[in-house]
């Protein structure tokens, strides 16, 4: 039998959610430089992580006015810092450059947006981000913008769904090639979305609401038609999304569970990772969500998990990367 280390590093890693724009910004604000090579690259290498989901998110002190500048400051601190990381790692944008990169040796960066405020309501604008790298599209974050209403953390508040101006652009991402993220997307929204497209989407960072009855998890209702439509759904490994209820008491054992349920359910295919990393963005305090998996050295732990859980070979594979690649072949290209 393979160990968890073997299986890793024969698997393509996929992670499709972590905020390290904002962080990349934040810090190089603060006269930091060199912030993925000092804070981040050992841990993706010590992973096997192959690509990282990185997001652009704009903080509510920024917005309205300064929502598109900042968004470009994110993007400007990334590639500063890949000028200095040519031969490590590299921006992807579709599946070619992504097994190109692994190829080499490099890890990729595949740049999303969470949250459309940048734009302002001008859907035009979404070409400069799509030119810049921007595959994954999620119209929202926890909070009402003019394309879309947000899920938020801890009320299920009813509230709007998709705008005239959010489907006009949903039809501009995809005819751009984009793939559409629903993980922050209220339920309305989310059924909107379902009526205005039939391409399959992406949950980035989401889990299974019957676990935890998070406002940001999804309903069977709704994994049901992710699996219809071949979707992929990020596990997350925060804890109030794991164990909302008793979010102090989360472990990686609850992670587990949420991979679990989707597996009892014939939904497996449909699995990947989004594991979101709250703790390592130094955002928070004590006593207040944290990670039940706080840096990627720590994969070979879950896969471990996974192994003694009873999940085959080709099921981890899935799960790591495997189900991922398949729909941005079928969306991004």
């Amino acid at each position: 039998m393979k160990t968890a280390d073997e299986i890793l590093k024969e698997s393509m890693v996929i992670d499709a959610h972590l905020d390290l724009m904002s962080d990349l910004e934040r810090k190089h604000a603060m006269g930091r430089q060199h912030v993925i090579k000092e804070d981040y690259l050992e841990s993706f290498r010590a992973g096997c992580v192959d690509v990282i989901f990185a997001a652009i998110f704009v903080d509510d002190e920024y917005l309205p006015e300064q929502g598109l500048r900042q968004a470009l400051r994110q993007v400007e601190a990334l590639y500063t810092e890949l000028d200095e990381l040519r031969d490590e790692v590299v921006i992807v944008r579709n599946t070619d450059e992504i097994r190109e990169a692994r190829h080499q040796g490099k890890i990729g960066i595949l740049i999303t947006m969470e949250g459309v405020e940048p734009l302002n309501g001008d859907v035009s604008l979404l070409r400069i981000f799509y030119d810049l790298g921007v595959r994954v599209l999620g119209l929202c974050w926890a909070r009402s913008n003019w394309a879309a209403d947000g899920a938020r953390f801890y009320s299920e508040r009813p509230g709007y769904g998709i705008t005239e101006d959010g489907e006009r652009l949903i039809e501009y991402a995809q005819k751009l090639g984009m793939l559409l993220d629903v993980s922050h997307l209220n339920f309305t929204g989310f059924w909107d979305l379902i009526y205005l497209t039939g391409c399959p989407f992406i949950a980035t960072h989401s889990n299974v609401y019957e676990i935890s009855h998070s406002p940001r998890n999804l309903m069977d209702k709704q994994l049901a038609v992710m699996m219809e439509r071949s979707c992929v759904v990020g596990l997350n490994g925060v804890s109030m999304m794991l164990r909302f209820e008793d979010q102090e008491h989360a472990s990686l054992d609850d992670l587990i569970r949420h991979y679990c349920y989707l597996k009892e359910h014939g939904m497996l295919e449909i699995a990947g990772l989004g594991l979101d990393q709250f703790d390592r963005m130094n955002h928070q305090t004590a006593n207040e969500t944290f990670d039940v998996i706080k840096t990627h050295e720590e994969l070979p732990l879950f896969v471990e998990k996974l192994m003694e859980t009873g999940f085959t070979e080709s099921e981890i594979k899935g799960i790591l990367g495997d189900n991922l690649m398949r729909l941005l072949a079928s969306t991004i290209g």
